[in-house]
């Protein structure tokens, strides 16, 4: 029989032992069996990669959970080759380092105890944990011997704790229509825990509610209207309402009040307009007054009218136009948008208050909308006083005047009036008028400067010197002046002629206060004649001529006109008819005059 052999081999540490068996067989007999043990020593390679033990390797950690907190225990790591670099565990993960999560900066890997064929270590928290921003972290845990790699996945999860405010969720706009009904639903607010891991729940309220527009439902979050919306009675033209909402955790079943509880956020409400305002102008009724004969274009003063339509787009375009009869005024501008300010503007410039039926105008304006069905509109009544202007002068009755006054008019005697108008009213006119008279000689005369009564003034020697007096001055030539505005405006100047009229005032005067002649005894005449003179400035007065003494047995006589003295005795003149050779007579010249008075006037004449 042939020979059969086997062995068996067993392993223990780096000592592997084997037992060779040689067999043959007998026929007919008991084989024959011959075993021989061998022992092999095997010397260690490192061919073997190290392996981590007692996984799944997981934990949870509380968000709050402070730094430097051991949050995993048992990283196990073995190695069967005993030769090979001491064992190391790192954490790397290439994607989350690149998204800027890498789990390697929030956690570090602390090695308790290490050699070539055993790792122990833990992992210690080194960033703090957001739930809300990350809850499942994974790190990869790298082992190496210096050749040879393995790895497994350290899932940290986070666990959610309250410590975040609720979240507003979606849009916090809203739409609504001013004339939508009560109760319209304008949106829902909704708000959540942002602690998702043990969320709570959530309730509403508003904090601000400007015109008590709107209701709030504190548990499902409906905005709805709470009164009728006006658009037009906002202080926002475009309409926008901001409201403030608050979002609150039940904690416990009652609204949380601090910062960890509650959030707070704006939410807007537009209100669309709808056609429901007339353009409307801030008075119903406007005065104003304008000076006559006011430039063309020119704006009427202090009117300060302002139109508005509170709408808004095309329902709050407007025009607007004026109902004047008289076609003397126009408005600007003619259309306009939203809110203007206006202005009527003169369109006739000969607006005239001397004329009495332009002395006030009632103008109606009007505001209609434009695009809208119906129109809108609306009016309002400006009421135009034409003020006087002073642009008339004072007008005289005549280009000239002329009057008379005697020469020995008293003081205070009237010598004429003289008065003028003007067309404009008040102080401008005739009320305003103010009298003045000048000229040389001008101080002689007095005139009232309201009346135009024109008197003679007071004078310390009536009829001589600087008063009135023919025989000095005759004629006065002087100018007369009206003034309207009491002195201030315009002027109107007249020439005043005033006659003065002789009076016999004057008494009248010898030429001479003496004469001497000769005359031969027996002469009946003189030779040459004999005759004194008088002169009288006054030329209404008549000069008579006596002897008043000396004409002894009448010898003489003298003509009462001429003054011319004659021998009346026809024999003459001799020494029995005369007392002396010398004969004094004296001459008087007695006058009546306007004074009602006599004066004499006497020369003596010797023969």
């Amino acid at each position: 029989m042939p020979a059969s052999s086997s062995r068996e081999i067993y392993q223990i540490d780096d000592t592997v032992r084997l037992t060779v068996t040689l067999e043959d067989e007998v026929e007919g007999g008991e084989n024959n069996v011959v075993r021989v043990p061998i022992s092999i020593i095997i010397l260690d390679d490192n061919d073997n990669p190290p392996l981590f033990k007692e996984m799944p390797y997981e934990t949870s950690v509380p968000e709050d959970t402070p730094l430097g907190t051991t949050i995993f225990t048992g990283i196990y790591v073995e190695d069967p080759d005993i030769l090979g670099d001491t064992l190391e565990v790192v954490c790397y993960d290439k994607s989350e380092e690149q998204a800027g999560f890498s789990p390697c900066t929030k956690f570090e890997i602390v090695t308790l105890n290490a050699t070539s064929r055993r790792y122990e270590g833990d992992v210690v928290l080194r960033e703090s944990l957001d739930y809300s921003k990350k809850h499942l972290h994974q790190l990869i845990l790298n082992a190496t011997d210096g050749e040879f790699n393995s790895s497994t996945v350290l899932e940290v999860k986070v666990e959610d704790v309250q410590n975040s405010p609720p979240e507003f969720l979606g849009s916090l706009t809203g739409v609504v229509e001013e004339d939508d009904p009560i109760g319209t639903l304008v949106m829902t607010i909704q708000a959540r825990d942002r602690d998702r891991g043990q969320p709570r729940k959530v309730v509403y309220e508003l904090v601000t509610n400007p015109l008590d527009y709107f209701l709030l439902d504190p548990k499902n979050g409906e905005l709805r209207t709470a009164k009728p919306l006006d658009k037009e009675a906002l202080s926002d033209s475009t309409g926008v309402i901001s409201l403030t909402i608050r979002a609150r955790e039940l904690v416990d079943g009652v609204p949380g009040n601090d910062a960890l509880t509650v959030t707070t956020a704006d939410a807007t409400v537009t209100i669309k307009d709808v056609n429901d305002e007339a353009p409307t102008f801030n008075n119903r009724e406007y005065s104003t007054f304008i000076v006559e004969n006011p430039p063309n274009g020119t704006p009427l003063p202090h009117l300060d009218m302002i139109v508005r339509d509170t709408d808004v787009g095309s329902n709050s375009e407007f025009s607007l136009r004026l109902e004047d009869v008289s076609g003397a005024f126009v408005v600007e501008p003619t259309t306009a948008t939203g809110s203007t300010s206006v202005n009527i503007r003169v369109a006739n410039s000969s607006l005239d208050y001397e004329d009495p039926n332009q002395r006030k105008f009632i103008i109606l304006v009007i505001a209609e909308e434009l695009s809208t069905d119906p129109r809108l509109s609306s009016t309002a009544t400006v009421t135009v006083s034409i003020a006087d202007a002073n642009d008339n002068f004072p007008k005289f009755y005549q280009d000239g005047y002329t009057a008379t006054v005697s020469e020995t008019a008293s003081p205070g005697t009237v010598v004429t009036t003289i008065t003028a108008t003007d067309r404009d009213g008040g102080d401008f006119g005739e009320n305003g008028i103010i009298y003045q008279l000048s000229g040389n000689g001008a101080e002689n005369f007095k005139v009232n400067n309201k009346t135009g009564v024109i008197t003679v003034a007071v004078c310390p020697t009536p009829g001589t010197g600087n008063c009135l007096d023919f025989e000095t001055k005759p004629i006065y030539y002087l100018n007369y002046k009206a003034m309207d505005d009491n002195g201030k405006g315009h002027s109107t100047v007249v020439p005043l002629m005033i006659q003065v009229i002789d009076a016999n005032d004057n008494p009248p005067q010898f030429l001479s206060q003496n004469y001497k002649v000769t005359i031969d005894e027996g002469a009946t005449k003189f030779d040459p004649p004999l005759r004194v003179q008088a002169r009288d400035p006054d030329k209404s007065s008549e000069i008579t001529y006596y002897i008043l003494e000396g004409n002894i047995n009448n010898l003489f006589a003298i003509d009462m006109h001429s003054g011319e003295i004659t021998v009346v005795n026809a024999l003459g003149l001799d020494m029995t008819n005369v007392s002396s050779d010398i004969i004094y007579l004296v001459v008087e010249l007695p006058v009546q005059t306007d004074l009602n008075s006599v004066e004499e006037s006497i020369a003596q004449t010797g023969l």
